[in-house]
């Protein structure tokens, strides 16, 4: 678990065994999940923070008839999640499930904004982890807000641009949800872009030219 931990925003800077004595410190305890089980719902308060240690989690927003829209998919281990709820006395406003068999490290509040001088170093890091959240949302509303469904899918591709290409983290159905577009009308551009040499599907990744997508929009 350790050496998960030291990949983790939340450990940045932090040797093995600062790790273990802060863990130690915080009662930090390890929770699991079955595929389909809840980890949160929405109107809970937050009052512990969450890494992920194995598996899936995937979080979503359920409108009143039961429309569903994919928020985030964590898979990464060591990904720290509900940290901003974390530090604002507001519910939650999304669902959280696991997607597959997952663990959780579970750390309370309170240990979290500990005044230890010895775990400066986590208050630190949480500041870091909130600024990347902020940056991330600014991406995704860069998305989202795009006036068509073609312009949805090229922001994600050059935001998300691993060099070249990208592996999507979900599949066409959650890719769908997360763009707040319909399923068929999602195929049908990726097949129009395909057939226009746009991009190129192969092994879940999608590769493409950014100087041509950057050129459409």
């Amino acid at each position: 678990m350790i050496d998960i931990l030291k990949k983790s925003l939340l450990f940045k800077g932090m040797k093995s065994e600062e790790i273990e004595d802060y863990l130690n410190f915080a009662k930090a305890s390890v929770k699991n999940f079955k595929r389909g089980e809840s980890v949160f719902i929405a109107g809970d308060y937050v009052k512990e923070l969450y890494i992920l240690l194995s598996g899936e989690v995937t979080v979503e927003n359920i409108t009143q008839s039961g429309k569903k829209t994919i928020v985030n998919v964590f898979d990464k281990p060591g990904t720290v999640f509900a940290e901003v709820y974390l530090f604002i006395d507001e519910p939650l406003h999304h669902y959280a499930s696991a997607t597959k068999d997952t663990s959780l490290l579970i750390i309370k509040k309170d240990f979290i904004v500990s005044q230890e001088d010895n775990y400066k170093m986590i208050i630190n890091n949480i500041i870091s982890i909130l600024a990347n959240k902020a940056y991330y949302l600014n991406k995704k509303l860069m998305i989202c807000t795009a006036k068509s469904i073609r312009n949805k899918i090229i922001n994600y591709l050059l935001i998300i641009d691993e060099g070249g290409f990208i592996k999507l983290p979900f599949n066409k159905t959650a890719f769908a949800e997360f763009l707040s577009v319909p399923r068929p009308s999602l195929s049908r551009e990726l097949s129009q872009m395909k057939a226009e040499g746009l991009i190129e599907e192969r092994n879940n990744k999608i590769y493409f030219s950014r100087t041509k997508l950057e050129d459409l929009l």
